[in-house]
Parts: structure tokens; C-alpha cells; sequence
């Protein structure tokens, strides 16, 4: 998927990652996280997952004509690009920057968080322009595409889970949600939580 994004110089793209912008400047309109799917002015975000880095796709990028490249590491194709700590966290300052202005309902809990962010989307769409969380879209990486994909939205209704400690307040951070909605707090994260109370406190952070 291809986000489009407010006009903005690679230069400003690199002061907001704290990163260092290598090359010409350039205009970025969009952003992409699959380097066979660009648009005009796309910057591409090269990604390490599990199963794949996107560094090894960044020449497919610029193939399919990418303009600007981030990365965690150097490269010597001729392209611009801003080179930053880390990937992932480059994709969360740059949602969090491009969705300034859009009222955020941020919604976790053990169970039920998709339940509610349907009933939530549902019920402002009535009244105004809404943008929610698609599938599973709401871990580190998917809270950004969620975000991003809320221009010219009214409200965003982020579902965020938790794997691990502190996953939820880094979220929120991203996010800064005006509203939150807290399911309830199950034993689903015990094995890493160890009581219920800690659960919730976590769940709180948001």
C-alpha cells in the first residue's frame, strides 16, 4: 500500500527522524513499506522484519521509482536517502507527524479491542470522516500505516496490542490519542506480566 502524505522536503523528513539526509533534496508526497509499490514522489521505508529487510529491496525501489530512501545503513546506489538509527522508529516519528491534527481514539485490552473499534468507527461515521485499524494492524509497525492512512480524516481509531513491556506506552506516544478506551484486563499476558493488576497499570500507560 502507497500512504499519501502533506508535501515535504527529504531535508524536513530527515530534522524530523534526527536523521542525515544524503544527497539532493527532493519533494515526497508519498510513502510506501513495499518496494513494488510506489507513486509519484514515493519515499520508501526500508523495514527489517522477522522474515525479510527491506534494505535488500531498496534497488527494487528505486527501479519502480522511489525517490528518497530511509535506512539504518549506508548505501551507494545514486539515490537520496536519510539514514537513521532505526527503520521502525522512523516510521512511527513520520505517522505521528503526518497525522497531527486528526483526532485519535485510541482503544487496548485484553479481548474485545476490535469489537469496539468497529462500534467506534461506526457510530462517528455518522457524523464525520473516519479512519480505523484494518486487520491486525496494531502492533509497532501497523499503528503507523494506520495512521498515515488517516489524511484528511476527521477522527482515527487505533487498535493497539500489547507483546511486551512497554509496547503500549511507545504506542500511545506515537499515536497521543485524545480519547481511550481500555477493554478490560484479562490473563492473556501473564506469562509476562505476572499479576492482573500489572496488566491493567500497562494498559494505563496509553
Amino acid at each position: 500500500m502507497v500512504f499519501n502524505v502533506d508535501c515535504i522536503m527529504a531535508s524536513d523528513i530527515s530534522r524530523i527522524l534526527n536523521g542525515i539526509l544524503y544527497g539532493n533534496d527532493c519533494l515526497i508526497e508519498n510513502v510506501s513499506l513495499n518496494s513494488k509499490m510506489m507513486a509519484k514522489n514515493t519515499c520508501f521505508l526500508a523495514i527489517k522484519g522477522k522474515n525479510f529487510d527491506g534494505y535488500n529491496y531498496i534497488k527494487e525501489a528505486l527501479e519502480n521509482g522511489a525517490k528518497l530512501i530511509i535506512t539504518d545503513r549506508y548505501i551507494s546506489l545514486n539515490s537520496p536517502y536519510v539514514l537513521v538509527d532505526d527503520v521502525i522508529l522512523a516510521l512511527g516519528e513520520l505517522a505521528k507527524f503526518q497525522a497531527k491534527g486528526v483526532k485519535v481514539v485510541g482503544i487496548t485490552g485484553s479481548l474485545g479491542k476490535t469489537t469496539v473499534k468497529n462500534m467506534v468507527v461506526s457510530v462517528l461515521s455518522q457524523k464525520y470522516k473516519v479512519h480505523g485499524t484494518e486487520a491486525n494492524e496494531n502492533n509497532e509497525i501497523g499503528v503507523p500505516k494506520t495512521l498515515l492512512g488517516a489524511k484528511n480524516h476527521d477522527f482515527c481509531v487505533v487498535e493497539m496490542g500489547m507483546r511486551g513491556l512497554g509496547e503500549i506506552g511507545y504506542l500511545a506516544s506515537i499515536a497521543l490519542p485524545t480519547t481511550v478506551i481500555v477493554t478490560n484486563a484479562k490473563t492473556s499476558h501473564i506469562e509476562r506480566l505476572k499479576t492482573k493488576e500489572n496488566i491493567f497499570f500497562y494498559f494505563l500507560s496509553i
